[in-house]
């Protein structure tokens, strides 16, 4: 079976320079080799940050065109995206981070990351590797 990334690759492989991605909101437009770049370099960081395959990330995103980009470098590197709304609140969050054994989460801001704890040492703490986020130059936390 193929995923989303794998499709993405294939079409960038039959037609690089093709319009790939459009941001509605900003108009800004990545062909599939730019895109594909812009995925790689994302999968490295999340992968320097210990995500590989198999490994369960939670996206705790808007619609932005950053979510694609992450859920297609989780893809990349065979970890299992787990999509959560991100109206969701804290504790409700925090609920579903335990029932689907999360192991990180890709957030907008730090201020999310208090919904997130630490199951590694078993405590309620937070703990943030700042990565930013390519299209906007803003944070993007990834627990």
């Amino acid at each position: 079976m193929k995923t989303a990334y794998d499709l993405v690759w294939i079409a960038g492989e039959r037609t690089p320079d093709h319009v790939a991605l459009v941001d509605d909101l900003t108009n800004r437009k990545l062909t599939y080799r730019q895109l594909l770049a812009e995925v790689d370099t994302v999968a490295a960081g999340l992968g320097a940050r210990g995500i590989k395959a198999g490994s369960r990330v939670a996206t705790i995103l808007p619609n932005l065109f950053e979510h694609c980009v992450a859920l297609l470098a989780l893809q990349r590197l065979a970890a299992v995206p787990a999509l959560m709304n991100a109206r969701l609140q804290p504790a409700e969050l925090a609920k579903l981070v335990v029932q689907g054994a999360i192991e990180g989460a890709i957030i907008r801001n730090d201020e999310a990351l208090g919904a997130c704890p630490d199951y590694r040492s078993g405590e309620a703490k937070t703990r943030s590797a700042a990565g930013r986020d390519l299209a906007l130059s803003r944070p993007l936390a990834v627990r």
